[in-house]
């Protein structure tokens, strides 16, 4: 009896995206160089290699898309960068205007004050507010030739031209993260592996199947080893994340203590994926006609007492956590009663 070559079908439903991705990108390239325009797969197999081809770059795609929106870290940075020259404007300002032996700066300081008082741009608003609030500033001031005159008395036109810079980087980098765009992407993944498992579960089943019926068969061999050697590293991959989970603490003296695994890479929207009756996203309040911004992950229902206590938010410090910020299992998170508006 002769030893057919079979490849073997594995779960790979736990596996973290990472390495979901990986692995999957690995299995298209092996089959790729296995067979090219001069060296076509057979006419019965290409079907099953075509939509795997499909189903691969569908996730590929929503793939891409949910990395790309995570820029919180790089909006967080740039805020922190606007609010210095903001806060130098208004210092500068403010103390001009109480210097009477300065006559020349304190009329300057004098000119600006109120159109700053009346837009009131303040370092530590909601992110939206304070880039609404400088734009409008802004915009009033250039408008009046005696306000850029005074700024320039009192040695505020290159700190201006900062805050402008950086408020312009805010707003770019906030359009940038489409938190709608974010959330579909996240939800269109678990789909898209579905699909791809079923897609590569179907053309494993034909390849084994034309090694039984093939007169030829080791000429499917060289894939097929390729795809096991595949299968055996991301296996190993998969083991090594497995044996590196470690365990977040969310305290609360409301609802309990809760723990959770998390792996590198995890984010909090990870963990709301994975524990849906557990966690909820919460968007901030929108004006009319904008896209709700998804900015904390609330408890949801763990259990009735926390079902019951709907507004309670994960916090480290008491800073509330975004859904896309990254787990850190080395700190110990609570549960902060909603913020009052």
């Amino acid at each position: 009896m002769i030893d057919i070559k079979q490849l073997a079908y594995i779960d790979p439903q736990k596996w973290p995206n990472r390495i979901y991705m990986g692995y999957m990108a690995e299995v298209m390239r092996r089959i790729r160089l296995e067979w090219t325009v001069d060296n076509p797969a057979p006419a019965k197999l290409q079907p099953y290699i075509d939509a795997l081809e499909t189903a691969y770059q569908r996730f590929d795609q929503d793939y891409q898309t949910s990395q790309k929106s995570d820029l919180t870290a790089d909006i967080d940075k740039a805020d922190k960068e606007r609010d210095a020259p903001l806060n130098q404007v208004r210092t500068m300002v403010q103390a001009m205007r109480k210097m009477d032996g300065l006559p020349a700066k304190k009329q300057a300081a004098e000119t600006m004050a109120p159109t700053l008082e009346f837009y009131n741009p303040t370092a530590g608003m909601a992110l939206r507010d304070e880039t609404t609030q400088v734009k409008q500033w802004y915009q009033a001031f250039q408008a009046d030739p005696a306000q850029v005159a005074a700024a320039a008395e009192l040695g505020l036109t290159d700190i201006i031209a900062e805050l402008m810079a950086k408020n312009a980087e805010v707003e770019t980098l906030m359009g940038q993260r489409s938190d709608e765009t974010h959330q579909k992407a996240e939800i269109q993944l678990s789909e898209d592996r579905k699909a791809l498992d079923e897609a590569m579960d179907d053309m494993t089943m034909m390849l084994n199947a034309c090694t039984l019926t093939d007169s030829h068969p080791e000429r499917f061999y060289d894939i097929i080893d390729g795809l096991r050697n595949t299968q055996d590293d991301y296996i190993e991959q998969y083991e090594n994340h497995r044996r590196t989970n470690k365990r977040v603490k969310v305290t609360s003296e409301i609802v309990g203590n809760h723990t959770y695994a998390v792996s590198a890479g995890w984010t909090w929207t990870t963990i709301a994926q994975k524990n849906p009756k557990a966690f909820a996203l919460d968007p901030e309040p929108s004006a009319p006609g904008e896209e709700p911004v998804i900015t904390a992950v609330r408890i949801a229902s763990v259990d009735a007492k926390a079902k019951k206590a709907g507004g309670l938010y994960v916090a480290l410090k008491g800073v509330l956590v975004r859904p896309n910020a990254e787990v850190d299992a080395s700190k110990e998170y609570e549960l902060v009663p909603l913020p009052s508006e």
